[in-house]
């Protein structure tokens, strides 16, 4: 990288116009031919363009580095640029998982602006390379994963195209998640623990699917909001699917075993309800070996 070629990358990436690193101790004219390699700085010159880029003169005459571009890139994202955040990203070179990173969140950045510019091609393009960048990165996104393949989505339905394809994807990449499932199942618990029960009902049936790490959560949450609602059966069903899954932590195991003891004594099976007071005294013993 050139003298000039230095100057000029972090120029941008301070955020700063010509004019503004010219000050008035040189012309804008003579900046524009420094960066362009028209024209060689003297050492005064070259001592002041080094003060207000917050560099050493040393630095600009030495090569710059990947890590040098890339800070220059990262402050362009930072100042809402990611056009030149890709571009200076792309100059860095490396396979760095921070560079991977920051071309997958600008590229990403950039394809939500060129869908609401309308640029629908260049949308698209952006897209598909935020995707590659991302799922190639250590610090991989689901979110920003889904939210790209609803963008494509978009491009390809305002293209006429058909989007089956990338809305299925998009669905899996949804659905897939514990983070999906979880939320609504803790936000169902919430409100149930405020007695607004219709509202928390509502909120588990917004579950799409359910991985196996959340099933024994989602039945017991079930079966708490039917028994507060008078519905005995559907209490007892829920708890008992509960009760197949592997549920994990004393704490979990307390609140479903007490919850049967409760259904099967408010039905008079005092058999079952000792059974499970006798799980409940179990789960006592363990937590205090």
């Amino acid at each position: 990288m050139t003298l000039g070629e230095k100057v000029r990358q972090l120029r941008l990436g301070l955020g700063m116009t010509q004019k503004d690193l010219a000050g008035d101790r040189i012309t804008r004219n003579m900046l524009s031919q420094i960066e362009s390699g028209a024209a060689q700085p003297s050492m005064k010159t070259l001592q002041y363009l080094a003060e207000r880029l917050g560099v050493s003169a040393a630095s600009l005459m030495d090569p710059m580095d990947s890590a040098s571009v890339l800070d220059a890139a990262r402050r362009r994202l930072r100042a809402g640029d990611p056009e030149q955040a890709i571009t200076l990203a792309e100059k860095a070179g490396g396979a760095s998982e921070e560079r991977r990173l920051l071309l997958a969140y600008a590229k990403y950045l950039l394809c939500t602006d060129r869908l609401k510019d309308g640029r629908l091609d260049e949308a698209e393009a952006l897209g598909r390379a935020s995707l590659r960048d991302n799922e190639k990165s250590l610090y991989y996104s689901k979110s920003m994963h889904f939210k790209l393949l609803t963008m494509l989505a978009i491009c390809k339905v305002q293209k006429g195209e058909s989007a089956d394809a990338l809305i299925r994807e998009a669905t899996d990449v949804y659905t897939d998640g514990a983070w999906e499932s979880i939320y609504h199942i803790l936000v169902s618990r919430n409100l149930m623990k405020q007695d607004q029960l219709r509202e928390a009902e509502q909120e588990l049936w917004k579950v799409t699917a359910l991985p196996d790490r959340e099933r024994s959560l989602f039945w017991i949450t079930r079966g708490e909001i039917a028994l507060r609602q008078g519905k005995a059966g559907d209490a007892l069903a829920s708890l008992k699917r509960a009760e197949e899954t592997e549920v994990q932590g004393f704490g979990l195991q307390k609140e479903l075993y007490s919850r049967m003891e409760t259904l099967y004594r408010e039905t008079e099976d005092y058999q079952n309800a000792y059974l499970y007071a006798s799980k409940l005294r179990e789960i006592s013993e363990k937590e205090k070996e």
